[in-house]
């Protein structure tokens, strides 16, 4: 995701890179020590985005959009069904959304 820092740069929006705790995230039905541990990822984005819309007033939670790849990816489509008015826009790479019987839930309008 550091391929993203140049034109972050260079169009003037703020680029966000969390690393989850010992590279993973809790994406709901998966990944790693996040997982197996209940951490809060997707809480952690609410409150981040919360926090940083309070601090500056030129960001607008409106506005946010996420990439991910891998548990990236599974993190913010669990994100966007935990919370559909959380990004404007997501991006999974490698990452997929699963259904209801999986365990996340299905998205809807």
């Amino acid at each position: 995701m550091e391929s993203f820092l140049p034109y972050a740069e260079t169009h003037n929006f703020l680029l966000i890179l969390p690393l989850g705790i010992q590279n993973s995230f809790n994406a709901g039905t998966c990944c790693g020590y996040a997982h197996q541990n209940q951490i809060h990822d997707v809480d952690f984005l609410v409150h981040l985005q919360k926090q940083l819309s309070s601090e500056f007033a030129f960001i607008e939670s409106e506005f946010a959009y996420a990439v991910g790849h891998s548990n990236g990816a599974f993190l913010i489509t669990y994100a966007m069904q935990q919370h559909p008015h959380l990004f404007r826009a997501i991006a999974p790479i490698g990452g997929y959304a699963t259904t209801k019987d999986e365990g996340f839930g299905m998205l809807e309008n």
